[in-house]
């Protein structure tokens, strides 16, 4: 289970917490029921993530995004921290693109591949 640790957001209503050791724990209801040997109420509940203590909001993980029909956001840090060079050779990788320059270029292909990377990443970097 994925926990969004750049994510916070306030707490939904319908939770409590659970603190273990040293995290404390936030519960989303998910249903609500009533036993039938004793009449006692119950509930089912699923743990949507861990209570940021400093700032007092949530940190999400995958349940807190499925049960509240949300999308979790994607950071662009997160696609930049691996850099051009990473990305772009997977995907050349991945569209056969290595392949066919090991077969047609006996020498080393890493860089003879490095230039489409170059020429993508100097096009769309931001401007200093």
């Amino acid at each position: 289970m994925a926990l969004y640790k750049k994510e916070r957001f306030v707490i939904p209503k319908g939770t409590y917490r659970n603190k273990q050791k040293d995290k404390t724990y936030i519960y989303q209801y998910t249903d609500h029921f009533r036993s039938n040997e004793n009449g006692k109420a119950g509930h089912k509940s699923k743990v949507i993530g861990l209570l940021d203590e400093a700032s007092g909001q949530l940190i999400p993980n995958d349940n807190y995004f499925e049960l509240n029909s949300l999308e979790p956001r994607l950071f662009s840090e997160d696609v930049l921290s691996f850099g051009y060079t990473s990305l772009c050779n997977h995907v050349l990788t991945d569209l056969g693109v290595v392949k066919l320059l090991k077969k047609h270029f006996p020498g080393d292909v890493a860089n003879r591949g490095s230039w489409p990377v170059r020429c993508i990443a100097s096009a769309t970097r931001p401007p200093p």
